[in-house]
């Protein structure tokens, strides 16, 4: 696929989260606990998988070969419930836009390091000096979006 044609999908994921971020703080208040809407989220998202999976003609993997996958790559899951968790808690406290353009700083932060360093299966991406300006900018856009805010916070 074309870098340029991925952007277009990769800009709906990012639409997706700042959303998911203010639905699942919004089932926060209806459940008074942020781990329960986090479950919640995490079951209904595992229901649409399996749904998509059921629908796909591969194979389930057998147990040897699950067995055989390392340690760490499981460790995703476990990051998927924190991202929830800390999103139904920090996005309310913080403002849809406050809360996404400081997420967005800290992906960008560790994507230039991963990219540079060719870990966790990306492909080795030099840092450069417009890729380290650029995730400069959006740290800047962090401290802006946070400075207009600090009037309004509740």
């Amino acid at each position: 696929m074309n870098q340029w044609l991925a952007v277009l999908p990769a800009l709906l994921v990012g639409m997706a989260f700042a959303m998911q971020s203010g639905i699942n703080a919004t089932l926060r208040t209806h459940l008074d606990s942020p781990f329960q809407a986090a479950l919640i989220s995490f079951l209904v998202g595992a229901c649409s998988l399996l749904v998509i999976v059921a629908c796909q003609s591969a194979t389930w993997p057998a147990p040897e070969r699950l067995a055989r996958i390392p340690a760490w790559l499981w460790v995703g899951g476990v990051l998927g419930a924190v991202n929830i968790g800390l999103s139904v808690i920090l996005a309310p406290r913080l403002g849809a836009l406050l809360f996404t353009v400081s997420v967005v700083a800290g992906q960008l932060a560790t994507s230039v390091v991963l990219d540079h360093m060719g870990w966790l299966g990306f492909a080795q991406r030099s840092m450069t000096t417009a890729r380290i300006l650029g995730t400069m900018l959006v740290f800047a856009g962090v401290l802006l979006v946070a400075w207009g805010s600090r009037s309004q916070t509740t």
